[in-house]
């Protein structure tokens, strides 16, 4: 991506990839999508030839090495860590956002789902953060979704930034896109959009505590589910989303801490995967819920 900032000073944020075409004018090349997970930055004070590594592929299990699960480019012919933006807050603080692999999330096919990163270069892109941030785990609106397995792609982050990051992202349900990937599901599951904001700050904290690990009863569930609080708050929202994102179910408690169960008639709800969303003043619990009439 090219950007200009306010002082038209050009800025250029890119992904690496080693390509070999032998033949010009046969219509076919090679690609070697796992040579590189790089992203790299320049603008036009540094030299020709002279990048600065920004970020890369994260090591998710912590053993230095790319799962071995992960057998299968995702179709999108670029490298493992691609598609940066770039965005300048009034600081000067210069903001990338960029796809890369996860490597704990692998279908069958040996295709690593993508997710959506973030860094930061607060003395005009010569170094950057080593603080990565995951914004498809941080963010409440793509959380339940990446738990539960989908793919972050196309992320766009807008280049003017204020207190918050804001980013749209394309997500679906597997690796890769669905022309060149024929298992991948076509539906309204197969491509949805979500707009992510958050703190462009990442030592603000303005995001309630994720607690793991709602009680929910019984799981999978037929016509009603008992839902364990555990809250010490005076409020708490209870919300039942499904896998497009909508809200099936919402729910307001009044003296939460008081209140150890909440029961939930789920007659209604199809069939299907589920998530409990629970927020209290200063508390965020999400479950994966399974309705099975």
């Amino acid at each position: 991506m090219v950007f200009v900032d306010a002082n038209e000073m050009v800025h250029l944020v890119y992904s690496p990839m080693y390509y070999m075409d032998a033949d010009l004018l046969d219509g076919n090349f090679q690609y070697f999508p796992f040579s590189t997970g790089t992203i790299e930055y320049w603008n036009e004070t540094m030299d020709n030839d002279v990048a600065v590594v920004v970020a890369g592929v994260e090591d998710m299990d912590g053993d230095t090495v790319l799962s071995e699960a992960i057998t299968e480019a995702n179709g999108y012919f670029e490298s493992m860590a691609s598609q940066a933006s770039i965005g300048v807050d009034g600081n000067g603080r210069i903001h990338v956002v960029y796809n890369a692999l996860n490597e704990l999330n692998v279908n069958e096919a040996g295709q690593a789902s993508m997710q959506v990163f973030h860094t930061y270069s607060d003395d005009g892109g010569m170094t950057w953060s080593e603080d990565i941030r995951n914004l498809t785990t941080e963010c409440e609106e793509t959380q339940p979704f990446a738990e539960f397995g989908y793919e972050f792609y196309y992320a766009k982050l807008a280049s003017v930034v204020d207190d918050r990051l804001h980013v749209l992202v394309q997500a679906d349900l597997q690796p890769g896109t669905a022309v060149q990937q024929t298992e991948i599901p076509i539906g309204e599951e197969a491509n949805q959009m979500f707009y992510m904001s958050p703190p462009a700050d990442p030592t603000v904290n303005n995001e309630e505590v994720l607690v793991e690990g709602i009680n929910i009863f019984p799981n999978p569930a037929n016509n009603a589910i008992n839902v364990e609080l555990g809250l010490d708050a005076d409020l708490a929202s209870v919300q039942i989303v499904d896998l497009l994102g909508k809200v099936v179910y919402s729910n307001t408690i009044q003296n939460a801490s008081a209140t150890k169960f909440h029961v939930i008639n789920t007659e209604a709800l199809g069939n299907g995967t589920y998530f409990v969303r629970i927020t209290s003043e200063n508390q965020k619990m999400i479950e994966t819920l399974v309705i099975q009439h």
